[in-house]
């Protein structure tokens, strides 16, 4: 048996999710379905592609080359069927990584070019809406990258960096010892 497309999708389903219970719900099939799979696939492969723990799943070196591999195969994939889709009086295919913000996006998108239709795909990863750009599966995206990060965009791909860094929100509950203070004290992520 070789790797087929559902385990690529599997795959960065799980990467994503960072749990095997949510990436099956995303995925639409139960977590023992997927443990599984993720089991038949190591086998394939002849190793391990995630180390689990009680909090959930993180990418092994070899998952996470695996995965990032697979994202871009999956991306060529959906280009490919979107080019043989592809009609010239389509949408305006954008893209976006700002999940928080795809509502205002949306809506912002659809007052400015309102006799347009504006499909909006929101994926995960910069560098799958950089490739899917690329290979004009989409039209425009939204990328966010770290600024120790960068994501290679091929020659047909014009950027405009439209905000230099975006605001982290911290969110308390009135009854936690923080929510009087008018700062957090610096903490370090784990």
């Amino acid at each position: 048996m070789d790797l087929e497309i559902r385990h690529l999708r599997a795959m960065c389903a799980i990467a994503a999710a960072g749990s095997l219970s949510q990436a099956a719900s995303r995925l639409g099939i139960s977590q023992p379905s997927l443990t599984g799979l993720l089991q038949r696939m190591e086998r394939l492969v002849n190793g391990q592609l995630f180390e689990r723990s009680r909090t959930g799943v993180t990418p092994t070196g070899l998952g996470a080359q695996l995965v990032r591999r697979a994202q871009l195969l999956l991306a060529e994939l959906e280009t490919i069927g979107a080019d043989l889709a592809r009609d010239d009086t389509g949408p305006i295919r954008f893209g976006s990584v700002h999940m928080e913000r795809v509502a205002t996006l949306f809506q912002r998108l659809d007052h400015a070019f309102p006799d347009v239709r504006v499909s909006l795909t929101v994926e995960p990863s910069s560098t799958v809406l950089a490739h899917q750009l690329g290979r004009s599966s989409l039209d425009a995206a939204v990328l966010a990258v770290a600024e120790d990060r960068h994501i290679p965009l091929e020659r047909n791909v014009a950027q405009r960096i439209l905000l230099p860094w975006v605001p982290v929100y911290m969110a308390l509950s009135a009854s936690h010892p923080l929510a009087a203070a008018r700062r957090a004290p610096n903490a370090v992520a784990r």
